[in-house]
């Protein structure tokens, strides 16, 4: 028994009996947008120019089936066109992306600059590193500057990544690198204006209060907290929420229990702990003691 021939498909907010052409969308729906051909070529370089070939205008009721599924084409051609009710039709990041690439695909300029305001908009919690790919392939630095600001200091799968052009990607891998050297330095050195006290082989330090060189009560205290903070701050390079990090804080606690065995006052402030763990991000000179 031969199958029964899928029903027409015309989408209702684009069933233009005079428009002269028909886009067909490329998923299992086939979904058909009639629309003129005029609306085309003014918002789309790739229209205008396939319009304006040598072939006497465009034939009665041309069809164009194109790649893009019916939900992309659906938001693309009413943004173009200025019909409500595209942006209320992005449910997702990917949405936005597919969109964006489609437009980009097809000259579509003024879809491209919606979009760019759309994910402007303060109530838009985009995934910094999609975010960051996207702002930094289509040229919007502002976007792009404050995605990158986040993206340098959460954890980074390099197993799940969007797609993006390599120099972007290794400026994140640098950056990311640089900061967790500045990090590991400042936590480890042994000068005089270093953020904490780090102690050298014989178990020495700087008291950061009454300056002298004193020796740590419980060494094994210091080591287990700079592990901590070293691990932690390789996955997520970030000084502000270093101590949210359980192991971290776990150990930092044990911290008040060491003192300078000079003016037996405690080495470690709680209150100023994390001020101290933003230096280490900015240190980049000095020895650094071995643990």
């Amino acid at each position: 028994m031969s199958q029964e021939p899928k029903p027409l498909v015309v989408h209702p907010d684009f069933d233009d009996a005079a428009a002269d052409v028909t886009i067909i969308s490329g998923d299992d729906s086939h979904t058909h947008f009639r629309i003129s051909s005029s609306h085309l070529s003014r918002t789309s370089e790739f229209f205008h120019g396939m319009f304006a070939l040598p072939l006497g205008g465009v034939p009665p009721e041309s069809r164009i089936a194109l790649e893009e599924g019916a939900v992309t084409l659906e938001i693309l051609l009413k943004l173009a066109t200025g019909l409500p009710g595209g942006l209320r039709r992005l449910l997702s990041t990917d949405d936005v992306e597919r969109t964006l690439a489609a437009a980009e695909k097809y000259g579509m300029k003024g879809v491209e600059e919606i979009l760019a305001l759309y994910l402007r908009a303060p109530y838009m919690d985009w995934e910094p590193i999609r975010a960051y790919a996207l702002a930094s392939h289509y040229g919007w630095e502002d976007v792009a500057t404050a995605s990158f600001e986040r993206v340098v200091r959460l954890p980074l799968d390099l197993t799940n990544l969007p797609s993006m052009d390599i120099q972007h990607l290794l400026r994140i891998l640098v950056t990311r690198k640089e900061r967790i050297h500045n990090f590991r330095q400042g936590l480890l050195s042994r000068e005089r204006d270093a953020p904490f006290y780090a102690p050298n082989a014989n178990n020495s330090g700087r008291c950061q209060r009454c300056s002298c060189i004193s020796t740590l009560n419980d060494i094994a205290i210091w080591k287990k907290f700079v592990v901590a903070a070293l691990m932690a701050y390789d996955e997520a390079p970030a000084a502000d929420t270093l101590l949210a990090n359980p192991e971290v804080a776990a150990e930092s606690v044990k911290l008040e229990l060491l003192f300078c065995s000079s003016c037996r006052r405690s080495l470690f402030s709680p209150a100023s702990l994390t001020e101290s763990l933003r230096k280490c991000e900015m240190y980049s000179v000095g020895s650094m003691a071995v643990i």
